[in-house]
């Protein structure tokens, strides 16, 4: 490979991949559906692309083109793990609703959980979203927020976790 060469892909990783501790972006994701038939929780990585991991190892790759979070990601969780509401048979009043679990360390970006956000609320689910944020005295604080029927609201807990 010629040094130009080289430097092109030195300036395509810069450009579209970070490095865990650049800016407040930095986020893991872990999804976690209400059910009661089976454990529903799946996280979201990026190493640096983003990868579901499942559960015993198993892991769907999203895309290996970006480090970006793509449109269409959750609908290859749902295939790879056949995931299914409820039927009207064992159908609980919450089945479609979900808890995001916002990690302050990753490779996640903001704009990688709107595009989750988005992808759930356009499948029907109702979600809460629980970040633990580094704050400014060093611990961790827990915020909330939930969006039901397109009505979002945010709450923190006070005290730090140590």
């Amino acid at each position: 490979m010629t040094l130009n060469g080289l430097n092109r892909k030195i300036n395509h990783i810069e450009e579209n991949f970070k490095f865990i501790g650049e800016g407040e972006d930095n986020m893991t994701f872990t999804l976690v559906f209400n059910s009661v038939l089976r454990n529903k929780s799946y996280m979201l990585v990026f190493e640096p692309v983003p990868i579901w991991r499942i559960s015993k190892g198993r892991e769907v790759v999203v895309t290996r083109k970006s480090p970006k979070y793509p449109y269409g990601g959750l609908r290859q969780l749902f295939e790879a793990v056949n995931f299914k509401v409820e039927t009207e048979e064992t159908k609980f009043p919450d089945s479609k609703q979900c808890i995001i679990i916002v990690h302050p360390q990753g490779y996640g970006t903001e704009e990688d959980l709107n595009t989750l956000k988005k992808e759930l609320s356009e499948e029907g689910f109702e979600y809460q979203m629980i970040s633990f944020k580094k704050s400014w005295m060093g611990g961790l604080k827990l915020c909330t927020h939930t969006k039901v029927n397109n009505i979002v609201a945010v709450g923190r807990l006070s005290g730090s976790f140590r």
